[in-house]
């Protein structure tokens, strides 16, 4: 049986070379750019921020080559669409987009829509831009989103279409707009460069990710999918190192015990922030009759458009009175969290309904800060109508509309829930790990496959190679690499040399001086295993190593001819490994050297032909830790 399944591989095998493959020019990997702080950006002709940061880490593990083509980000989508790039960097995913672009499974960084006035301007909702000029980014996924909410209020104002988010705070400057539309975090880094103020007016919470043309990128898609996945589960990766360097330092995003809380409580505050800013307003329009809104029609759709918006809040909210403090309004959760109906909870006092008796002193200090202006962020512990006491995450903000205090924010998040979430969100990466550690068993069985199967051709090269792949891995751990690295460098050995099943066996058990012909013909094997490992292999950096295991550092290996840090620095090892072997080993056209010569050979290219550190860890493996071949494992 398993005779046969090693011949079904070899037929597999040769199937492979008749099949098309990649060339090596579909590595480099065409990158759309613009300027968006500190998301993408240029400074001193090198393209910086966090994608750059997380795009650069893949391309460097996957062995992609990056070519940035900059431009605005409306020229990025066109040439997006047409296919002249790859992948587009720093785009907010919507259904709409989705039906034009391929997107990345997983998101890259959450953003919101915030709406920006001219200093001194009485701007304070989305009603107050009633006849006003408003400055949008032209494809801006917020612009668009603006101007659809003002279209379902039946707000009409005049839209100004701008290439990009510094223009929209140039027109707000020169005067050519009231108001603009941009997202959050190029506000909070352009703000103090303009005479601009932010309004309460935050909408449309969204998540940027990486898009591609449509059907094209599949491949591409997966890669950057993948390692997005690892990077968000490390805490140590690039990306969460390049998130607190870009946003967290600068103030952007700030630290919270979990995740999940996190993104709760930002879409709580925002819904309810815009519900108040429409209270406001509201209660502004009743006293101005009808300056604003044509018919009591249109105020009765927006109040209930508003009480949607809050009654949709997943927390549990109250607000309160800051008057008597008795609660004015509650929502759905309210009830769902703490037991009690809109009826019963309304017109009472939060002390006397959710309040342990031995938390009344905190409690009034809440109150005291509420009054003083003061926001409350803390986890503590409340009672529902049953008695039951639980922990919460409560906030607590005093919301105001035209420097008068409206109302008393309270929003409760069950720490309990959030914590049988987390259990469940664990148990599902439990899961995913468990099924990622079977893929990737199941992928070095069939590379362990492969490698037997050049045996049933050429029992050398499969001695060669089992031997080259544990000189290798042995070298790669002496030289600090990671456990992951050393797992790909061992890998490599075993198949470096699979490209020869394309070279006839009369040309590599020839006793005799190869032609020049025949020569070339085994120069091909890096390329052809090239080939072939990228079809079969989800690790691209694989095939690239063997693809370079026989280039030098002065450029005159082959076939690429690269030189220097060009070659990954396990194919350097690789390159140490394989010569050492070759050397020491009987062959039908040469006699063995001795371990003494063949390390004085490698010592004598050291610096020219092979990395200066590696030959030196393999010189001290041998002299000193007596490594040997025959402890080479048999399979």
């Amino acid at each position: 049986m398993k005779k046969r399944c090693l011949w079904i591989c070899l037929l597999c095998l040769f199937a492979c070379f008749f099949l098309p493959v990649r060339s090596s020019a579909e590595e480099l990997i065409r990158v759309g750019v613009y300027e968006y702080y500190p998301l993408i950006f240029t400074e001193d002709d090198k393209v910086k921020g966090l994608y750059a940061d997380v795009l650069e880490h893949i391309a460097k593990k996957e062995g992609y080559t990056l070519q940035y083509v900059k431009g605005t980000f409306d020229e990025g989508l066109k040439r997006l669409e047409r296919g002249e790039i790859d992948v587009m960097t720093a785009i907010v995913f919507s259904p709409e987009r989705e039906r034009l672009y391929d997107f990345s499974t997983e998101a890259v960084f959450t953003d919101w829509g915030v709406l920006y006035k001219r200093k001194g301007l009485n701007v304070d909702s989305i009603l107050d831009v009633e006849d006003l000029t408003v400055a949008v980014e032209k494809s801006d996924i917020y612009g668009e989103y603006f101007k659809k909410l003002l279209g379902d209020f039946g707000i009409r104002c005049r839209f100004m279409e701008v290439p990009s988010g510094e223009e929209v705070f140039e027109a707000i400057l020169r005067g050519q707009a009231a108001c603009g539309v941009v997202s959050r975090i190029f506000g909070y880094f352009n703000e103090h460069k303009y005479p601009v103020v932010a309004t309460n007016v935050i909408f449309h919470p969204s998540e940027w990710r990486f898009a591609f043309p449509k059907g094209r990128q599949n491949v591409l898609k997966q890669v950057i999918d993948f390692n997005l996945k690892q990077m968000k589960n490390d805490p140590n990766s690039v990306l969460q190192a390049s998130i607190r360097k870009w946003l967290e330092l600068n103030g952007v995003i700030g630290s919270y015990p979990d995740w999940l809380v996190a993104g709760i409580i930002i879409l709580a505050m925002a819904l309810v922030l815009s519900l108040m800013g429409g209270y406001g307003a509201f209660k502004k329009s009743i006293s101005q009759g009808k300056e604003l809104l044509s018919s009591k029609k249109e105020i009765l759709r927006e109040k209930a458009f508003f009480e949607g918006l809050f009654d949709s809040i997943p927390d549990a909210v109250a607000l309160q009175d800051p008057t008597t403090m008795r609660i004015q309004r509650v929502n759905s959760s309210f009830a769902k969290v703490f037991g009690y109906s809109r009826e019963e909870a309304e017109g009472r006092t939060l002390r006397e309904l959710v309040v342990p008796e031995d938390r009344m002193h905190e409690a009034e200090h809440h109150i005291k800060s509420a009054l003083e202006g003061k926001s409350i962020e803390r986890v503590t512990v409340r009672r529902k109508k049953s008695g039951e006491i639980f922990h919460v995450l409560f906030n607590q903000v005093p919301l105001f509309s035209d420097g008068k205090m409206e109302a008393i924010l309270n929003s409760y998040t069950d720490v309990e829930a959030l914590a049988e979430i987390a259990r469940k969100y664990k148990t599902a990466r439990d899961l995913a790990k468990e099924e990622l550690e079977r893929v990737e068993k199941l992928w070095e069985d069939t590379i362990g496959i492969l490698a037997q199967t050049v045996e049933m051709r050429d029992p050398y090269t499969y001695d060669h190679q089992r031997r080259v792949s544990f000189l290798s891995e042995a070298l790669a751990r002496k030289l600090g690499l990671s456990e992951e690295r050393i797992r790909l460098v061992k890998l490599a050995g075993l198949v470096h040399d699979i490209g020869k099943v394309a070279v006839p066996a009369e040309i590599l058990n020839k006793p005799g001086r190869l032609s020049d012909v025949e020569m070339e013909i085994v120069r091909t094997h890096p390329q052809k295993g090239y080939e072939l490992l990228r079809k079969l292999t989800h690790r691209p950096v694989l095939a690239e190593i063997v693809y370079a295991h026989h280039e030098r550092l002065d450029g005159s290996g082959y076939p690429r001819g690269l030189s220097g840090k060009d070659i990954p620095i396990e194919a350097r090892i690789l390159a140490v490994a394989d010569v050492v072997e070759a050397m020491v080993s009987h062959r039908p056209f040469r006699s063995a050297l001795t371990l003494e010569e063949a390390l004085e050979e490698i010592k004598a290219g050291k610096g020219i032909l092979y990395d200066h550190k590696v030959v030196e860890a393999c010189v001290e493996l041998f002299e000193r830790e007596s490594f040997s071949f025959e402890d080479a494992p048999l399979s």
